[in-house]
């Protein structure tokens, strides 16, 4: 199907704030432009939500700025889909008007426009600045999601500021910057089974929380379109040192009650050690075979908070049916106490664990008890009971469990990602499997085929959070100031490239670098360089502005994996292409599918040219100086396609130049002993280039 220009004219109609007159697009064209620099006069270009319903008006503002002798001039708004520049695509001037910042002043402009009815679409919007003499001398862009579920592309970030002291709208208002369409409450709580005690209250740790605060985030959320999602443990209650029952060692049938106020639970809903461990890095306490499975937080984290006695978390069975429903109860109280959009679910990952009835048999207790697949029955229950009306997902830790999570109720897909050498995939597509691969989670490679298995078995994209510092004091140094801007990049282009989802970001727009959120805001130690974390211009910003324009080329419904033949040179004639992302190579990542109106076919490129080590992970100062980007310079490439696959046309795209904007390739049609190709040659690659191919 393609857009019918008289479709359009009907039933698409932008809103030009500077004259209040409400009238159709005005078909249009615009060429090539430099992109805006740091000493820019469009300085700022940002949308009022994080999405916007089909049908509905879409907001946004741009800042001007005068510089040397340019002052004022005019704009135009340009809206684009990523086939603007040619056959089926379009391109439409959507407002116009004049800028001027001779008071010396910086100029705001409201802009807005009502939006396509078609769902689940992504935009470009660019706004052209021209001086008084028509010419241009300036432009931004920004990306626009018109949808009406942030599930179907998420874009996920965490809030953890919610003392009484704390601006409950400054969060959701940076992280709008970058589009995010859903957010976290981490830590929101004071225990899993009675999250909001009081108006006051302490997290686990000993953080005092506010009510008030948290209630005016989720306004804040639900003003700009963003999801407000509760964070808690799924399976586990936290208790104290004095409470009774910790230690489950009688047989018989018995309910727990805790002095923290737990009821209820039944013993045999718990999952029991089957080997004596230590229950935290730095605890004195143990759980000997056959009590119930707990972690000491207090042996993890430092003393003398007030409430540091509560710190023990006992862990329940996901297969049981009892525990479900009695969490479930909870949450649902929870949620709709507050106005929650839904929940997200932690787990513990995996342990050598068995059930209530086996915990002291010694010929089963060292039998498998796949507790971790257990999460996706326990969603599907959720799902058609307490969570029926709010989304839900799970953390798939270490991408166990994920097998039964991507054919689970789930609303989203969510797995924390590790580089260790016990973790591996148990959700393998078949595409993915090869002779002598262990599946393990370390390397850019790794990172996409996690992502892709979730594609091609749940046809969600996977959020991953991929903690970049996370063992950084293995190398017994400090932390860096700043983080590696290279190694964030890189990472976020293997994600975003193969369909997936970064959840790297916090409260501030501040990168998340280990598994615990709290603090981060906070932390002295490493943070993002302007240049790359920058809210308004930074590479960050240009890389969600680009994935939510790009949207359905990246992950529309039916975009899955091709395994198609690359051949990539440089002007040595040096063979770059590496479908596995090897060092010194450009990792390729091709597709094939329907965006929604055309069958396309897609070339992901990823440069790791000067790259030597190739885990993402950043843990020693090796591995920060091995995350070398440089420009390519001119590549020829040769895509090759199915037999009598016709390519009528090809383009480029890139977070890295011309504001994103689409740009047509001139090709050739070929064959080989390989088969057909097409060939065409790009000017350079600087960290992720977006080739795509209509036939």
């Amino acid at each position: 199907m393609m857009f019918k220009n008289k479709k359009l004219t009907k039933s698409v109609k932008y809103l030009f704030y500077t004259t209040a007159i409400l009238g159709a697009f005005l078909t249009g064209t615009s060429s090539n432009i430099t992109t805006a620099s740091a000493d820019t006069i469009a300085t700022k270009v940002d949308s009022k939500t994080a999405r916007t319903n089909p049908g509905d008006v879409w907001e946004g503002t741009i800042n001007f700025k005068g510089k040397d002798n340019i002052q004022k001039g005019s704009w135009e708004m340009v809206l684009e889909n990523p086939f603007a520049d040619g056959v089926d695509g379009y391109r439409y001037t959507v407002g116009h008007g004049t800028w001027d910042t001779t008071n010396g002043k910086e100029y705001v402009q409201p802009i807005g426009f009502k939006t396509l009815e078609d769902d689940y679409r992504g935009y470009l919007l660019t706004i052209i600045v021209r001086d008084e003499n028509g010419k241009k001398v300036d432009s931004n862009s920004t990306g626009v999601d018109v949808s009406s579920d942030w599930t179907k592309f998420p874009r996920y970030a965490a809030l953890t500021q919610f003392k009484k002291t704390d601006d409950a709208n400054k969060g959701p208002e940076t992280l709008n910057k970058f589009h995010v369409n859903a957010m976290m409450y981490y830590d929101a709580y004071y225990r899993p089974q009675n999250p909001f005690p009081s108006e006051d209250f302490q997290d686990w740790l000993g953080n005092n929380l506010s009510l008030t605060t948290i209630k005016n985030n989720i306004k804040a959320n639900h003003q700009r379109n963003q999801g407000a999602l509760l964070y808690n443990m799924v399976n586990a209650t936290t208790g104290t040192t004095e409470d009774e029952d910790a230690k489950l060692q009688d047989p018989a049938f018995k309910t727990i009650t805790r002095k923290d106020g737990t009821k209820g639970i039944e013993s045999n809903w718990g999952i029991f050690s089957t080997q004596e461990r230590n229950t935290g890095d730095k605890a004195k306490t143990k759980d000997t075979p056959g009590e119930q499975l707990t972690h000491n937080m207090l042996g993890s984290w430092e003393a003398g908070r007030s409430d540091s006695s509560h710190k023990i978390q006992y862990y329940y069975n996901p297969w049981s049916h009892g525990w479900t429903n009695w969490i479930g109860d909870k949450m649902w109280g929870a949620l709709n106490y507050l106005n929650f959009d839904g929940w997200q679910g932690d787990s513990i990952g995996n342990f050598s664990v068995t059930s209530y009835e086996d915990r002291y048999n010694q010929d089963k207790k060292d039998a498998k008890f796949d507790f971790n697949n257990g999460f996706g029955d326990m969603v599907n229950r959720l799902k058609d009971n307490q969570m029926r009306n709010y989304k839900m997902g799970v953390n798939a830790v270490g991408g166990k469990g994920q097998k039964n999570l991507d054919n689970s109720k789930a609303d989203f897909q969510y797995a924390e990602i590790w580089s260790n050498w016990w973790d591996s995939d148990d959700n393998v597509a078949e595409g993915n499997k090869r002779k002598g691969e262990d599946y393990k989670h370390n390397t850019y490679y790794d990172l996409g085929r996690i992502v892709d298995n979730t594609r091609q078995n749940a046809n969600q994209s996977l959020i991953m959070p991929a903690y970049m510092y996370r063992d950084w004091n293995k190398d017994k140094s400090p932390l860096p100031k700043e983080f590696n801007d290279n190694a964030i990049l890189l990472k976020d282009a293997t994600v975003f490239a193969n369909g997936g989802d970064v959840m790297e970001l916090a409260d501030d727009a501040n990168q998340i670098y280990n598994e615990y959120y709290t603090g981060v805001t906070n932390d002295k130690n490493i943070k993002m360089s302007n240049k790359l974390g920058n809210p308004d211009n930074g590479k960050l910003r240009k890389i969600y502005d680009f994935v939510t324009a790009y949207q359905n080329v990246l992950r529309g419904d039916s975009i899955q994996n091709n395994y198609h033949r690359v051949e990539i040179t440089n002007n040595e004639g040096r063979q770059l292409a590496d479908r596995y992302g090897g060092a010194h190579s450009i990792y390729t990542i091709t597709k094939s599918g329907h965006d929604g109106y055309h069958d396309i076919e897609t070339l992901n490129m990823i440069n790791l040219t000067d790259v030597s080590n190739v885990n993402w992970q950043v843990s020693t100062k090796e591995d920060e100086a091995s995350k070398v980007v440089n420009n390519t310079g001119k590549l020829h490439v040769k895509y090759y396609v199915d037999p009598f696959r016709r390519i009528d046309k090809v383009w480029m795209a890139s977070p890295d130049k011309n504001d994103g904007r689409t740009k047509t390739l001139d090709f050739k049609r070929g064959w080989d002993k390989n088969g057909d190709y097409v060939e065409f040659d790009i000017d350079n690659l600087e960290y992720w280039n977006l080739i795509y191919m209509k036939g």
